[in-house]
């Protein structure tokens, strides 16, 4: 069972450990350099009706929001790549597609699934 707290530290270790100062592919051919990233938490970021449409766990109460800043796409006006982790009441952590209204570039990669296991990992050995 995670906390909120132990899931943001895991997130910033993932983060700082494995994506700082180092280029990474986020979708077919669209590299950065990870300079910097912010994680928002959030109480409510897709309305409980529409879940189902991203991948969202229904009882999700915690949104974890890592934006990865100057991940610019020169066909993109976006200046931000996110992903979005989920925390539910039980401790159980998920991934989520992000909702189209918003302004940002989603992850159309493995990203997601793979920030999501490393720290599902660093959690699970806690």
């Amino acid at each position: 069972m995670a906390t909120e707290k132990q899931v943001k530290q895991a997130i910033k270790q993932v983060l700082d450990s494995e994506y700082m100062n180092k280029m990474m592919t986020f979708d077919k051919g669209w590299k950065f350099k990870v300079k910097s990233y912010n994680i928002r938490t959030r109480s409510r970021f897709i309305p409980k009706d529409e879940r189902d449409d991203y991948g969202c766990d229904v009882d999700a109460n915690k949104f974890f929001i890592i934006e990865f800043n100057n991940a610019k796409d020169e066909m993109d006006a976006t200046d931000a790549a996110t992903i979005c982790l989920t925390l539910n009441p039980a401790g159980q952590i998920g991934t989520t597609g992000i909702p189209y209204d918003y302004e940002i570039e989603s992850v159309t990669s493995d990203l997601d699934l793979d920030i999501y296991e490393k720290v599902l990992a660093i959690i699970n050995n806690k």
